[in-house]
């Protein structure tokens, strides 16, 4: 997925940016530290009058401080700006990595989501995903990594899985010929989870293909590319 490839190209240079800036910071509250030693053990020789020298000396002193203070002061707010931006990338990472993409098997599509007739009972139906036609025992591939949270046998439906994939979206994949994942285990993008079959109420070889977001059906087709 290109816009995941980018993100993570992005991901990566921003963490090394914050690895470099926390290095700067290290780097400036030692050499603060050492210079607050320095001026402490100078400071006990013998006292006597302050040259011109010294009195331009500590007045540079004190301009160099203030320096410090204002670098240190913007590098902190811009490694914790580098972390808040860190963790909203990964957020936006999970999230692309939970929206289903691509096709789950390649075929010809033989309904489409929306009303329709049904071919058992020729009366008007709302079809609730994708019925993509393909050769029986055709591998089945996850569209999105997730948990599975069903994997059985439905009248209807016959062996289906269900993938859980976070942020509320779900896919289904049904009429299968045989469930290759169990239940609880994790999928990633890809992986199969069933072959083509025409299992429960079906009239060939195919793959009912749902995406449900947040409980509802939504058309798989904005998904599929």
């Amino acid at each position: 997925n290109l816009a995941l490839y980018h993100l993570d190209a992005k991901y990566e240079g921003l963490s090394a940016e914050v690895e470099r800036l926390r290095a700067m910071d290290h780097r400036i509250r030692s050499l603060v530290r050492a210079d607050d030693s320095f001026r402490r053990n100078s400071s006990r020789g013998v006292g006597g009058a302050e040259t011109p020298e010294a009195s331009v000396a500590n007045r540079l002193d004190k301009l160099l401080d203030l320096k410090f203070d204002r670098m240190k002061k913007d590098l902190l707010v811009d490694v914790n700006d580098l972390d808040l931006l860190g963790e909203k990338l990964d957020r936006r990472r999970l999230l692309l990595e939970s929206v289903p993409c691509g096709w789950p098997v390649r075929g010809m599509l033989s309904s489409v989501f929306g009303v329709r007739n049904s071919p058992f009972t020729e009366t008007p139906v709302f079809h609730q995903g994708l019925d993509i036609v393909a050769r029986a025992g055709t591998p089945v591939t996850a569209s999105a990594s997730g948990v599975v949270v069903k994997s059985g046998y439905e009248a209807t439906s016959g062996n289906m899985v269900v993938v859980d994939h976070g942020a509320g979206y779900r896919s289904a994949y049904a009429h299968l010929s045989s469930c290759s994942v169990e239940e609880g285990a994790f999928v990633n993008r890809g992986e199969e989870v069933g072959k083509v079959g025409s299992t429960g109420r079906s009239t060939g070889p195919h793959l009912h293909y749902e995406i449900r977001v947040n409980g509802l059906p939504v058309n798989p087709a904005r998904f599929l590319n």
